[in-house]
């Protein structure tokens, strides 16, 4: 069933390890990516926020076109499916950070698991591949909060 949460996390972890250089990568994220947007990716555009949108583009949920992270969570906000980092998160919502401390996005994740205030997110482009990060969402001063993608 296309549109559910888990048919994301299951695709983001199979692509575990892959690197933005990476044929796999190219074949199972970047390619789709660069055929639903009708644009091509560059040295220059945010991976991150790439593999999260062609997660859930593949996994059959509706979202936003953008290569940016500002964009996309502003693109949440315009849905009203943003949450504040206050609020606890769910499997499946898209994460994002201000590693510069500037109150604007920087990087984004997949939420894959809650257990507690401990989250797995997976994100595209930490340390040049797809991996995990583990974080106390209550404490974790880069969070700036949640997406909720339009599952079914």
């Amino acid at each position: 069933m296309a549109g559910k949460a888990a048919d994301a996390v299951k695709l983001i972890r199979s692509w575990n390890g892959y690197s933005e250089t990476n044929k796999k990568a190219d074949k199972y994220i970047i390619k789709p990516w660069d055929k639903w947007t009708g644009r091509k990716l560059t040295s220059k555009t945010p991976w991150c926020q790439i593999t999260v949108s062609s997660c859930l583009h593949q996994s059959g949920v509706t979202t936003t076109k953008t290569a940016g992270c500002l964009q996309a969570m502003n693109y949440y906000k315009s849905k009203k499916r943003w949450k504040k980092k206050t609020s606890k998160p769910s499997v499946g919502y898209q994460c994002f950070y201000d590693f510069k401390g500037k109150g604007k996005p920087t990087h984004t994740g997949l939420v894959t698991a809650v257990s507690g205030s401990t989250v797995t997110v997976y994100e595209g482009n930490k340390s040049n591949k797809v991996g995990a990060r583990k974080f106390n969402y209550k404490t974790y001063k880069y969070l700036l909060g949640w997406g909720s993608p339009a599952y079914k």
